[in-house]
């Protein structure tokens, strides 16, 4: 496929290699010429000095025969104009990351100039409020409406699974109401197979009925429990409307903002939450905000590194656990390294909704795990495709991928070797990058 992107920030660039490295023809398009030339020394793509606005710009890049215009800019509107120029071209799909929700439910979106807004902002909070609902979890994505979860949990030292191999698991447990995909262990993650065991600081994926997540649980020795006081650090446009969702859900909800002004402006656009004026790293300021008793402390400024160490100090003064977002990547592998509880990393969320956009075959959703290039997506079964009609054991599925689940008429079963997939169900694979292309070819009409 033929791709223009628009904009070589740190999402432009990783969706660049990313394609290139799966054999996609990719131009990025930017205005600065030095961060141009750093990437045609690193990437092998087309690359172009210019605005992605520029018509003259855009037929460099070979607008007329791109299938795909992907436009990340930092800045709204430069990507909604690139798109609106671009669909005189006529590529198939346009996709704008735009933050500002009044633009993003513009009506350009009725003449079809964007085929698709993606909010990082909006996929910021949902996450969050995800984890608030699980918190013992480190990620939490839904399928299914809400009745099948793909979860991430740390596995603690009292965890009645360490030492267990994923086959003696059944002795422990009802193991046909979830399914373990994935294992992160050193940094490395692979999908594991009945004679691998679990070990203590593992990062284990699962995927797992809502209904029965209460049956999982106790194997980590963790449970679900009401989040009651959540304490934030600064009161920026994205942490506002965070607090106003969860002022209605959460008993109590505390900001605090160094800043006078934006402090009073919280005041004013809250209902329910406590605004305190003082800085996050700010020990006496933490303990006026009673930080002990605190389920969570959410760091979400656009600051990586105040994030980072207000979340430090949280913790190191009681908050149970941790929520800290770092738009820079070499941070993300830190934070793991301290064993920060959830880190939001607004890059792969951003990635994940575009490559819904770029994967063969009908998907519904694709989810990228950590750095680790691994996605998981749930796909339709389309008639003729390869991996329908046969039960599952006598298909040759690659290696590095598991099905996770199988959804029929709505209702999720946790797969076993005589599944049989019919054109119709949905189903949610685990894969690593290897198996990625393959898994499209199974899940394609012949």
């Amino acid at each position: 496929m033929k791709t223009l992107i628009i904009g070589a920030g740190i999402v432009g660039v990783n969706l660049a290699e990313m394609l290139s490295k799966e054999g996609h023809d990719v131009t990025i398009i930017d205005k600065d010429a030095d961060r141009i030339k750093d990437i045609s020394e690193t990437l092998d793509i087309m690359t172009i000095v210019g605005q992605g606005t520029n018509i003259s710009t855009l037929k460099e890049a070979g607008i007329e025969s791109a299938e795909m215009v992907i436009a990340v800019t930092n800045i709204d509107e430069v990507n909604i104009l690139s798109c609106m120029i671009a669909s005189h071209f006529g590529p198939k799909t346009r996709v704008a990351r735009v933050r500002n929700e009044e633009l993003s439910s513009f009506a350009l979106t009725k003449d079809k100039y964007v085929d698709r807004f993606v909010n990082p902002d909006g996929m910021i909070i949902k996450q969050i409020t995800k984890i608030l609902k699980i918190p013992s979890a480190t990620y939490v994505s839904e399928f299914v409406n809400g009745e099948l979860l793909f979860c991430g949990f740390n596995v603690p030292p009292d965890a009645q699974v360490i030492g267990k191999k994923l086959s003696e698991l059944s002795e422990i447990s009802e193991t046909d109401v979830f399914l373990i995909v994935g294992i992160s262990r050193n940094n490395q993650i692979f999908v594991p197979h009945g004679n691998d065991d679990i070990k203590e600081g593992d990062d284990i994926y699962v995927v797992v009925a809502k209904d029965t997540l209460s049956l999982f649980l106790p194997l980590l020795n963790r449970r679900v429990w009401d989040v009651e006081r959540v304490i934030i650090y600064d009161a920026s446009d994205i942490t506002l409307k965070l607090a106003k969702q969860l002022e209605d859900n959460i008993k109590e909800v505390i900001i605090l903002e160094p800043n006078e002004e934006k402090a009073e402006r919280a005041s004013a656009l809250l209902d329910k939450a406590v605004v305190i004026k003082g800085k996050g790293t700010n020990v006496d300021i933490l303990k006026e905000a009673e930080i002990h008793s605190a389920d969570f402390f959410i760091a979400i400024s656009e600051n990586d590194e105040e994030n980072l160490t207000a979340s430090l100090v949280a913790r190191k003064y009681g908050a149970k656990r941790n929520i800290v977002l770092t738009n820079n990547p070499d941070y993300v592998q830190v934070l793991d390294s301290i064993e920060m509880d959830v880190v939001i990393n607004p890059r792969l969320i951003t990635v994940s909704a575009i490559l819904e956009y770029i994967r063969r075959g009908r998907i519904r959703t694709v989810i990228k795990v950590k750095d680790f290039g691994a996605e998981v997506l749930e796909m339709e079964a389309l008639p003729k495709s390869p991996i329908i009609g046969r039960p599952l054991n006598q298909l040759s599925l690659p290696a590095g991928m598991i099905i996770g689940a199988v959804v029929k008429n709505d209702f999720p079963i946790i797969p076993k070797g005589d599944t049989i997939i019919i054109p119709g169900d949905k189903v949610v694979v685990f894969a690593l990058p290897d198996a990625i292309k393959k898994i499209e070819g199974l899940f394609t009409s012949r």
